[in-house]
């Protein structure tokens, strides 16, 4: 199913991601030299991106990727992604422990990934995230704005967005990704004062 392409994906995405920052921090020294990057700087910027966020549209794909993350990813790896669910069903203290897991986060071979649904969008204010994947378009281009709004805050942030060819919708996007970006902010939908209003 369409649910689970995805799911794949974005375990595939953050496997890369872990063996990547394995890969350059294992010969540090060799891909400074050859980029032109000072030593401190390169470690500097590594450690911007070994916390990240992944978004997805439903509860259940949540817990899956999350069920999933050290058989795809954990267990093929020396570096070690600890892996956060983050939903609706969370409390407050359950949201303000992982905040603060997430700022406080500083390990070696370690890397922490937070996978949340749409409560991510408002009142979770981390400057730490600088790296981002969507598991599938969000459901309105507002949440997408919000959402999109998480990483980034204060360094370059990078974001996947994954897309199902099965899915005209999702084609849609990635048909017309530059265009839609380039009128995003006229997209917007109202939002509706009562949605079940008896009357509406």
């Amino acid at each position: 199913d369409s649910n689970s392409i995805n799911t794949r994906i974005v375990l595939r995405i953050l496997r890369y991601i872990t063996d990547f920052i394995e890969y350059v921090e294992n010969d540090i020294e060799n891909f400074s030299n050859k980029y032109n990057i000072q030593l401190e700087n390169l470690s500097e910027i590594l450690t911007l991106y070994k916390t990240m966020l992944t978004y997805h549209n439903k509860k259940e794909n949540v817990h899956t990727i999350n069920f999933h993350m050290d058989d795809y990813v954990n267990k093929l790896s020396e570096y070690y992604i600890e892996s956060r669910p983050l939903t609706g069903d969370n409390d407050l203290d359950y949201i303000k422990e992982t905040i603060a897991q997430v700022n406080e986060f500083n390990e070696e071979k370690q890397l922490h990934a937070v996978h949340a649904t749409n409560i991510v969008s408002h009142g979770v204010d981390i400057d730490r995230w600088n790296l981002m994947i969507f598991e599938g378009m969000p459901r309105s281009t507002a949440e997408y704005i919000q959402s999109l709004s998480r990483v980034g805050r204060k360094y370059y942030g990078i974001v996947f967005l994954t897309f199902d060819s099965r899915r005209t919708r999702d084609l849609s996007f990635f048909k017309h990704f530059d265009e839609y970006h380039d009128i995003i902010e006229y997209k917007v939908e109202p939002v509706p004062l009562a949605r079940w209003a008896k009357l509406g």
